[in-house]
């Protein structure tokens, strides 16, 4: 942060250098021959951070916690997102074949490549649809390829 101070005050002592023989200097040779060493002297000025770039130690930040923090909060939004969706899903699915019910349960994981996938669906019925369970849980096993268990209350 030093080196950028510096940097910008040679700027600015070069800036205020120019001015003041602008307004020194006769017009003519001498003026135009001190315009000449003048814009030099500001190139040099730009360019001296470049020269001294193989000084410079770049230090990569240590992101990682905020880069894992923002990962686990967009992996919980999104998973939670999808719960919904399949619940959605799952609602409509029950509501076309007449089946009412009482509670619509799903647990998700996200595995190492941050793919979402459905480990489980509990659903509660009432009684009346006790007869129903085993075609309840085929439907949503074939549905969403994964375990479904289905209780009466």
């Amino acid at each position: 942060m030093e080196s950028i101070s510096i940097w910008i005050a040679e700027l600015c002592v070069c800036a205020a250098a120019v001015s003041l023989a602008e307004q020194l200097l006769p017009e003519g040779n001498v003026k135009k021959a001190v315009y000449f060493v003048m814009g030099l002297m500001i190139v040099t000025s730009f360019v001296s951070p470049i020269t001294h770039m193989e000084k410079l130690e770049f230090s990569k930040p240590d992101n990682s916690l905020t880069l894992n923090e923002n990962t686990d909060w967009f992996n919980r939004i999104t998973e939670d997102l999808f719960q919904k969706e399949v619940e959605k899903i799952i609602k409509e699915n029950l509501s076309e074949k007449k089946i009412d019910f009482k509670k619509i349960e799903i647990y998700t994981d996200i595995n190492e490549d941050n793919c979402i996938f459905i480990e489980q669906v509990r659903i509660t019925v009432g009684e009346e649809f006790s007869d129903r369970v085993d075609e309840i849980e085929d439907d949503i096993s074939k549905a969403f390829n994964t375990q479904a268990d289905v209780t009466v209350k």
